[in-house]
């Protein structure tokens, strides 16, 4: 007998498949609220989205030393600098955590990164494919 493989969905999407569900405007907005309160370290987590990291990239670029993503607290000061007409450009996106995080919450012109080590640019598209993005980001190796 032949076994198949279950593959589950993430837990991130199971929520917004029962945020979509709900037709009563209140309850959704409730939800949805809920939803963007918890600590940005869970959507990631919820979303399988991984970011975090210190890796040592001077074999790639002798100006570089380490990949350090941009701590969390401050990724909410990048959203009040930002309107919907703007283009969003990460300069050494690294695995994408300020590009999730934007992507996610705002609906933009356009989102790009832009990641000189072959590791991290893959790494930050794989994230970016598992997310459900207001804006579609693009990476530039």
């Amino acid at each position: 007998m032949k076994m198949t493989r279950v593959s589950r969905p993430y837990p991130i999407a199971i929520l917004h498949r029962v945020l979509d569900s709900v037709r009563t405007r209140k309850v959704q907005s409730y939800l949805r609220s809920l939803l963007l309160s918890l600590p940005v370290a869970t959507h990631e987590l919820l979303a399988s989205v991984v970011t975090r990291g210190d890796i040592d990239v001077s074999d790639w670029c002798s100006d570089a030393t380490r990949y350090q993503p941009m701590p969390y607290h401050l990724l909410h000061t990048v959203l009040t600098q930002i309107n919907s007409d703007d283009v969003f450009v990460d300069l050494g996106c690294g695995k994408g955590r300020v590009l999730w995080f934007v992507g996610t919450r705002c609906k933009l012109k356009r989102i790009m990164g832009i990641e000189i080590v072959p590791e991290l640019a893959r790494s930050a598209r794989k994230n970016m494919a598992k997310s459900r993005l207001l804006t579609p980001v693009t990476i530039v190796e």
